[in-house]
């Protein structure tokens, strides 16, 4: 798995099999880990019908503030890139 974020309760990664360059950006599914278990807590992908990265916590999981801090940086982080890919692509 390659860390695409680390905070300081939380990593998120990108699995092996979605590291590939022929997977769209869009298609990709991020896996939000605890970092002192090494538990899967969440998911982050995109959602066509919000065009947006959407957060998607598994059931049972109790996010704190200082989590959801962490959570948002990240999504930030990957709206920027889409900004920044747009204006790049457009003439």
């Amino acid at each position: 798995m390659a860390v695409q974020f680390t905070g300081r309760f939380i990593e998120i990664v990108l699995p092996r099999h979605e590291c590939y360059k022929g997977i769209p950006v869009r298609l990709r599914r991020y896996t939000v880990v605890n970092r002192k278990s090494g538990e899967m807590v969440a998911w982050i992908r995109w959602y066509g019908p919000w065009r947006c990265w959407a957060f998607l916590p598994c059931e049972g999981t109790v996010w704190s503030a200082d989590y959801l801090a962490d959570v948002g940086r990240f999504l930030g982080q990957l709206a920027s890139r889409g900004a920044q890919r747009k204006e790049a692509v457009a003439p």
